[in-house]
C-alpha cells in the first residue's frame, strides 16, 4: 500500500462513537462521512475514494438502492456493507454481482476490526464468487447418479440467490419446488400465450378465495374448474413446468445436498419427464461449448456409435431439429476429432453421460478413466431438522396475495395511476421480498414519482431490471425500462439497443416502438 492515507467514505445516518474516526485516522485512514445517499454520491463524483462503507439501515433508502447507487457511480470504489439487520443475503438474489458489496460485516463493528478488514480487502481484493463453467456437468452427474441408484429423497440445489428442491422417488424425478416465480405454472402459460392476463387474474382470485376458506388448491385444479383447460392439457403443462424448473436450476448451480426421505404418497397424475431428457436440455442450454468440447476429448475415445437406433435415442432424450439430425453422424465411422467437427459437443457429452454411446473399436482407456461411479451427493442425517418455516398454506396465501398485488399494480400502471401502482408493487415486494420482478416494477413506479434522490432510484431500477434480464432473457419489459433510462440520460445508442431488444422479445411493445420513433425523429432533427 502507498504511504498516503487510505480515503474511505462512510455513509451512516447516526454519528460515530466518540473517538471512532480518530482511531481510524491513527490506523492510516482518512475518513469522510455522509449521512445519506445524495451527498455521498456527490462526494464520490467529486473525489477519489479507496473504499465506500455503507451502514444499513439508512433512513430514506432501502438496502438494494443503497448498494446499487454506490456501485453504479462513475469510478465507484470497493463497497463494504455494515449490516445491522441480517438482510444482506437478499442482495445475492436481487441485484447483479457487479453491484453487490465486496465485503459484508455485522454492525456495529469496532474501529480496529473495521481497519483490519479494510486493509485486507484493499491488499487482496477478492472478486465476487463466480459459477464454475462446468457447473452444468457437475449437477448432471449428481442427477444421473441419483437416477441410476434409484434414490428416494430430496436434492437441494443451491445457486446464485435461489434454491430448488428436486424430489426423487425410486430414481424418478417426481416434483420440484422453489426456484423463481417465472417457473410457476401460471407464468409459463402466460409466456406461451396459452393463458390471458384476465384469466390469470381470475385463477389467482379463485385460489386466494380457497386459501381463505382453508381449502388450498393447486392452480391446475382451478384451471380445470374454470373451464380454461382440460385435465390432459393441465397434465402436459405440469410436465413442462417440472422440467423447466429443474433445468433452470442448472443456470445458477453452485452447490447441492441430498436428503433421503420417504416417498410422497401422491406422485402426480401426469407423465413425468425422463431424467435423461432433463439433463440433455440443461446441457444444451447452459453448458459452454468450450467446456463440452474439453469434456468430450477427456471422456470419449475410439470411434463411438449409438447404443440404440437414432430414433430411439432421440425419443429417449427428447431431441428434435438439428440435434436429432446430428445423431446420424454418431455411427462408429468417425474419430472423436471428426465427430466434434460434425456434431455439437454438448450433444456428444450428453450421449456419453447418459450411456447412449458405445465404442465401436475399443481402445485402452487411461487409468484415471477406471474410477468408480461418481460419488454420491453428501447425505444430510435424517435427524437434522429444518429450521421453522411458515406452513404450506401460509406460504401459498402470501404468494397469491403478492401476485394479486402485482397484477393490480400493473393495471394501475397501464392507467397512469402511478401512486396507486407504487403502493401495489410495494405490497407485492413486502409479501415476496425475493422476487426480482416485483422489485423492478416497484422501483419503476418509485422512479416515476421520485422528487428527490433520483439517481438512487435510477441505480436501483437499473440493478433490478438487469437482474430480471439475467433470470428471464425472454422478458421485454426490463429492456424497455433500461431504454427509457438511457434515453433520459441522452445515451441514444444504448437506448436504441435496449428498445430493439424489447421489440425482439415482444413486437407489440408500444413503449419500445415509441422510443425507437422518438430516436428516429431526434436523428432527423440532428
Amino acid at each position: 500500500m502507498s504511504e498516503r492515507p487510505i480515503r474511505i467514505l462512510i455513509v451512516e445516518a447516526a454519528p460515530p462513537p466518540e473517538g471512532y474516526d480518530e482511531a481510524l485516522g491513527t490506523a492510516g485512514f482518512a475518513v469522510v462521512r455522509a449521512s445519506s445517499l445524495d451527498p455521498a454520491l456527490e462526494l464520490l463524483c467529486d473525489g477519489a475514494f479507496d473504499v465506500a462503507v455503507l451502514s444499513h439501515p439508512l433512513p430514506g433508502s432501502d438496502l438494494i438502492a443503497g448498494c446499487a447507487a454506490l456501485r453504479a457511480s462513475p469510478g465507484a470504489p470497493s463497497l463494504v456493507l455494515l449490516d445491522a439487520t441480517g438482510q444482506s443475503a437478499e442482495l445475492e438474489r436481487l441485484i447483479p454481482a457487479a453491484m453487490q458489496p465486496s465485503l459484508v460485516l455485522p454492525h456495529p463493528v469496532d474501529s480496529v476490526k473495521l481497519a483490519a478488514e479494510l486493509r485486507t480487502l484493499l491488499d487482496h481484493p477478492a472478486p465476487h464468487p463466480q459459477r464454475r463453467p462446468d457447473a452444468s456437468l457437475v449437477l448432471s452427474r449428481v442427477v444421473l447418479e441419483l437416477h441410476r441408484s434409484r434414490a428416494t429423497g430430496v436434492l437441494d440445489v443451491r445457486g446464485e440467490g435461489r434454491r430448488t428442491f428436486i424430489r426423487f422417488t425410486d430414481g424418478r424425478v417426481v416434483m420440484a419446488e422453489g426456484g423463481s416465480l417465472r417457473e410457476s405454472l401460471g407464468r409459463i402459460l402466460l409466456r406461451k400465450g396459452e393463458l390471458s392476463d384476465e384469466d390469470y387474474v381470475r385463477v389467482i382470485e379463485r385460489m386466494t378465495e380457497r386459501v381463505y376458506e382453508h381449502e388450498p388448491v393447486r392452480m391446475g385444479e382451478v384451471l380445470v374448474e374454470l373451464g380454461l383447460f382440460t385435465p390432459e392439457e393441465v397434465f402436459g403443462a405440469l410436465r413442462e413446468q417440472l422440467s423447466e424448473k429443474i433445468v433452470a436450476s442448472f443456470r445458477t448451480y453452485v452447490s447441492h445436498e441430498f436428503r433421503e426421505e420417504e416417498p410422497e404418497t401422491e406422485v402426480g397424475g401426469f407423465g413425468l419427464p425422463q431424467v435423461e431428457a432433463i439433463v440433455a436440455l440443461a446441457l444444451s442450454t447452459y453448458l459452454p461449448e468450450s467446456e463440452a468440447r474439453a469434456a468430450v476429448e477427456a471422456r470419449v475415445t475410439g470411434r463411438p456409435t449409438l447404443a440404440a437406433p437414432p430414433t430411439t435415442v432421440a425419443a429417449r432424450l427428447e431431441l428434435d431439429g438439428v440435434l436429432a439430425e446430428q445423431l446420424g453422424a454418431v455411427n462408429g465411422e468417425r474419430s472423436v476429432a471428426q465427430l466434434l467437427e460434425a456434431a455439437d459437443p454438448r450433444l456428444l457429452i450428453t450421449l456419453e453421460m447418459t450411456g447412449q454411446l458405445v465404442v465401436a473399436q475399443p481402445q485402452p482407456r487411461p487409468k484415471a478413466r477406471a474410477k468408480g461411479p461418481a460419488p454420491r451427493p453428501r447425505q444430510i442425517p435424517k435427524k437434522r431438522e429444518r429450521p421453522h418455516e411458515p406452513s404450506e398454506q401460509e406460504q401459498a396465501g402470501a404468494r397469491l396475495e403478492a401476485e394479486r398485488a402485482f397484477r393490480l399494480g400493473q393495471e394501475h400502471l397501464e392507467a397512469d395511476r402511478i401512486g396507486e401502482a407504487r403502493t401495489s408493487f410495494a405490497r407485492a415486494v413486502a409479501l415476496e421480498p425475493l422476487e426480482a420482478e416485483y422489485h423492478m416494477y416497484e422501483s419503476w413506479a418509485a422512479y416515476m414519482v421520485a422528487r428527490v434522490e433520483v439517481r438512487v432510484q435510477r441505480a436501483k431500477l437499473t440493478a433490478c431490471a438487469r437482474k430480471v434480464v439475467e433470470e428471464d432473457n425472454t422478458a421485454a419489459r426490463p429492456h424497455t425500462i433500461l431504454g427509457r433510462l438511457a434515453l433520459e440520460e441522452e445515451n441514444r445508442m444504448l437506448a436504441r439497443t435496449e428498445f430493439q431488444l424489447a421489440l425482439l422479445r415482444d413486437p407489440e411493445d408500444r413503449e419500445a416502438r415509441s422510443g425507437i420513433e422518438r430516436l428516429d425523429r431526434q436523428a432527423t432533427g440532428d
